[in-house]
């Protein structure tokens, strides 16, 4: 049942990895690419909420492309909370240089919207105690 819902889902996929002689299959779902979509977990396949495609809440997550041809003609976008999550999904590994690129990103745009957040409670008269 939850199988034949899995399959109706034109965001779900499912590919076959190997590992040594170990052949295993990640499930894993898709966000479009096109701007303005909300932005979907790869794992469980919950949309985020208030995040959208095209904007700087991408950089929020770590974004892979399965430019693999696996699923077809379009590669999935996947996003994960950090590179760690993704390299469990799908059993690999992510450079140290590119961990660390995405967390200066990711650091950068969480301060961005804390000084916004900032700014417009103190517009508003609010005083915000830390």
């Amino acid at each position: 049942m939850v199988e034949d819902a899995k399959k109706l889902d034109k965001g779900y996929h499912k590919v076959k990895r190997r590992e040594g002689r170990h052949q295993f299959n990640v499930e894993f779902y898709s966000t479009s690419y096109c701007p303005g979509f909300r932005i979907r977990n790869a794992i469980t396949g919950m949309y985020e909420e208030g995040v959208t495609v095209g904007t700087r809440d991408e950089h929020l997550f770590f974004v892979v492309i399965l430019a693999t041809g696996e699923t077809g003609q379009t590669p999935p976008h996947l996003y994960y909370d950090t590179p760690e999550q993704y390299e469990r999904h799908f059993n690999c590994t992510v450079s140290d240089d590119m961990k660390e690129r995405w967390r200066e990103r990711n650091l950068k745009e969480r301060y961005r919207r804390n000084m916004v957040s900032e700014r417009e409670a103190t517009r508003r008269g609010h005083v915000l105690v830390r």
